[in-house]
């Protein structure tokens, strides 16, 4: 729901603000905030999560991007060039990538979880990630072995171009990926018809109008899944669609959060290639936050490294 209204706010205001006239030539420029790779380290209350895992899957593609653009080019014009230089080794990144996004990769196999409705499991998703991916010099487990104590899934290690990080399931990742709503908020949603009351019109205008947008965009997702229950959500007497539902098995993989985020990367990283990048470094005088003019807030080293 957010979503869709924010494309219609956005799509509104480009369409009163855009005058194609003062820019014939269409022609953009684009800033994007590289956010930072994050993870929590062992000692830490927190544990890196399914969220940490998708931050740091977006840097391992712009971290692939920004040595493409840097440096690999920068030493290809100086050997064309023959210019006297000293070759700078750099990490390639893109065996981990292939762990992450590429065929029977991590997404592959967290989707085929979320889709078996509820036999799927965080404990049978990490199992098949280790035995699929096994002696992968990506991955690794701990050598005492850490189980969740929530949904009893193992512990394991992805060995990114910043660090190795320890991922767990301690909140289940296949529901978070599903990002199923219950069966009875979108039932309502989807069959609200309005109330005429005096008292409740003002409150089922707004309602109204969430409503109206999210079918829309259960309908445009039902498109992409030939297995959508949208047809016949609608039929409240129809308690096997009600079954269906909450057996969540006919959710599609690419209506999945990983699946999604995956696909919204992969545009974004063909519209930067389409580009002539500019790359900013932000300079940070400590790694504390601390305000300058406050003790031991310009760390020098820091500042030069």
């Amino acid at each position: 729901v957010y979503l869709s209204n924010n494309a219609t706010t956005s799509e509104s205001l480009r369409r009163n603000t855009d005058d194609p006239d003062d820019c014939p030539d269409r022609v953009v420029i684009g800033l994007l905030d590289l956010f930072g790779f994050e993870f929590y380290p062992v000692t830490s209350k927190r544990s890196n999560g399914f969220e940490q895992l998708l931050i740091n899957y977006a840097n391992e593609r712009l971290q692939q991007r920004f040595v493409a653009d840097v440096l690999a080019r920068a030493q290809r014009e100086l050997v064309a060039e023959g210019v006297p230089w000293t070759k700078v080794n750099y990490e390639d990144n893109s065996s981990v990538l292939r762990l992450l996004e590429g065929q029977a990769g991590l997404i592959d196999i967290l989707n085929e979880e979320c889709i078996r409705g509820i036999s799927g499991s965080d404990a049978n998703f990490v199992d098949k990630l280790l035995n699929f991916h096994k002696g992968h010099s990506q991955l690794s487990i701990p050598k005492i072995p850490i189980k969740s104590q929530n949904t009893g899934a193992l512990g394991f290690y992805i060995h990114h171009y910043a660090g190795i990080v320890l991922y767990a399931c301690d909140t289940s990742w296949v529901e978070i990926n599903r990002d199923v709503l219950s069966f009875r908020l979108d039932s309502f949603l989807l069959n609200f018809g309005g109330d005429t009351t005096a008292n409740t019109r003002l409150n089922n205008k707004k309602i109204g109008s969430i409503a109206s947008v999210y079918t829309k965009q259960r309908r445009h997702e039902s498109s992409f899944n030939s297995n959508s229950t949208i047809g016949s959500i609608t039929n409240r007497g129809n308690k096997k669609q009600h079954h269906r539902l909450k057996n969540v098995s006919t959710i599609s993989t690419k209506e999945t959060v990983a699946s999604k985020f995956r696909s919204q990367l992969r545009n974004l990283m063909r519209n930067i290639a389409a580009t002539r990048c500019r790359y900013i470094r932000c300079i940070r005088p400590n790694d504390a936050a601390r305000p300058m003019g406050a003790s031991k807030a310009f760390d020098r080293i820091a500042v030069v490294d």
